[in-house]
């Protein structure tokens, strides 16, 4: 399939669920909600509405029972007690809406995707995954809402996202940092491109960010607006305003009319502030903007790639005499631009980095002694090795912590499933009791098993004394190898490019070298 820029491609997001009730996150994939408010529609009885087209399934839980599985998990393992825990993950996968028509995909399908995207993605979780036919918009784009509860539930072996052991163990929680995000984008683009579904770079920058926070408040600052409105021409009087702008949305307007006026970013910033109101700080090298009436700036980064120093920089600098990049441009025409212009920018700075490269280098010479290639590298074999070893030691300690928490748990669950075993033991019918108790039964003996073969049998530590030795590993020593190890990292990484700047700078005589060397 022949790619092109489209308006509707797969889009990944992600939400944190702070709602202890994972009923919830049921209901709302199940039951019919409102856009704007979220919550529920119900008919004249007060019932709620159930949705009319929807697929669902569960991974090592039931859709029908999630709540309490959950629940139940969180219990064994002492997680998600907290009110500001992040009790829930929700991931929603969008498709095109054109890969209905012209690539024939299904709500079924697209639920056999969701569903191969959750058992790769969160091995060992409790997972539901629902998929729905059309979006919020009415745009017709099938799209499926992966939820998992954020304490696994079991252990698992590494996965190619692993970033952290400690990510691998039953009862740690699933943090959906940047590098698992990268991952995560990177299996919906896979698999778009393997079901030949139409797809985008999920990985570049926005030039336009737009959070689903900014996106909802938009939304519901446009519907009150309307609703206001209505009310004014009810009474004959004609609004002044008909277009919601969130405060990005301001910054963005106005940053974009400002930049397209101005010839040198000095003349940017004074107009922004003169016409709009609006501060620009500079911080290595990045803007920032406040609005007058905020306390704290909103970081370019934050608007898109569109609204960061290096973009209004290259395009004020072009501005001259050029035809420049116009709202009304067709994206290809855009991008190609864009393109030109940063190719432009890093062609024109690439001299003085190379100068600044070299004079480093000499200094990096004269200042450890070094009087040639051998020496730089015979320094750098030394780094490695000691970057080697603190690698080591953190790792050692890495399984040292990994271990201890694991102790921690089973004890855990031994004492609080102790009592029951006990009780059981004691029962006149044990069949029927094992029968009522057969969850708390089978942890117990689970956790016996586990103590008895890996942590010294009768010899229990107390979770106290556990806890003592895990914030020993974790205040005291793993911070300080942690630094060390940085340090070490840093120091190979300059001497790597030392080595590369000392080649260019002798190359001619290292070939001369090399020459004499073979005659």
């Amino acid at each position: 399939m022949t790619q092109q820029w489209r308006k509707n491609m797969a889009t990944v997001k992600h939400i944190n669920i702070h709602n202890s009730n994972y009923n919830s996150a049921v209901e709302y994939l199940t039951y019919e909600h409102d856009e704007l408010t979220k919550k529920p529609i119900r008919d004249a009885s007060g019932r709620m509405i159930e949705r009319d087209n929807y697929l669902i399934d569960g991974i090592n839980c039931s859709p029908d029972t999630y709540g309490r599985e959950c629940a139940a998990v969180n219990r064994i393992y002492g997680k998600n007690t907290g009110f500001n825990e992040v009790k829930a993950h929700h991931y929603i996968v969008s498709f095109d809406p054109d890969d209905k028509t012209e690539n024939g995909l299904t709500m079924e399908h697209a639920h056999e995707l969701g569903m191969k995207l959750a058992e790769d993605c969160f091995p060992g979780h409790q997972v539901i995954v629902c998929t729905h036919p059309d979006g919020h918009n009415g745009i017709g784009n099938i799209h499926c809402h992966i939820v998992l509860n954020s304490v696994r539930k079991d252990d698992i072996e590494e996965q190619r996202f692993t970033e952290r052991s400690s990510d691998l163990i039953a009862g740690n929680k699933h943090h959906c940092s940047e590098g698992f995000m990268t991952f995560f984008k990177q299996e919906v683009m896979d698999t778009c491109n393997r079901e030949n579904l139409y797809q985008i770079d999920l990985l570049s920058p926005a030039k336009v960010k737009i959070t689903e926070r900014e996106y909802w408040a938009q939304r519901r600052g446009q519907a009150a607006l309307n609703k206001k409105n209505a009310e004014l021409i009810q009474q004959g009087i004609k609004p002044s305003e008909t277009r919601f702008e969130t405060e990005k949305g301001f910054l963005r307007s106005a940053i974009t009319a400002v930049m397209m006026d101005s010839h040198s970013l000095e003349e940017f910033q004074k107009k922004l502030l003169a016409q709009y109101g609006i501060e620009v700080h500079e911080s290595r090298g990045r803007f920032s903007y406040l609005s007058p009436d905020r306390n704290k700036p909103i970081t370019g980064r934050k608007l898109g790639t569109d609204f960061e120093k290096g973009f209004i920089e290259i395009y004020i600098r072009q501005s001259a005499g050029k035809t420049l990049i116009s709202p009304k441009m067709d994206i290809n025409e855009r991008i190609n631009i864009v393109k030109d212009l940063d190719q432009e920018s890093k062609t024109r700075y690439k001299v003085l980095d190379n100068l600044k490269g070299k004079s480093a280098t000499q200094i990096f010479m004269e200042e450890n002694g070094l009087s040639g290639l051998d020496d730089l590298r015979k320094l750098k074999q030394s780094v490695n090795d000691d970057l080697y070893l603190k690698q080591k030691a953190v790792k050692d300690i890495d399984v040292q912590i990994n271990r201890l928490q694991k102790q921690k748990r089973v004890t855990a669950q031994y004492f609080s499933t102790r009592k029951i075993y006990q009780q059981y033991l004691k029962a006149k019918n044990k069949q029927k009791f094992r029968e009522e108790h057969d969850s708390d039964l089978r942890i117990y003996e689970a956790a016996r098993k586990i103590l008895n073969e890996e942590f010294g049998g009768q010899d229990l530590m107390q979770i106290k004394d556990i806890d003592q030795q895990l914030t020993r590993l974790k205040t005291e020593i793993k911070p300080k190898l942690v630094e060390d190890l940085s340090f070490v990292r840093k120091q190979a990484y300059k001497i790597n490019i030392h080595e590369e700047n000392f080649t260019k700078m002798h190359s001619d005589d290292l070939v001369k070298t090399d020459k004499k060397e073979l005659s």
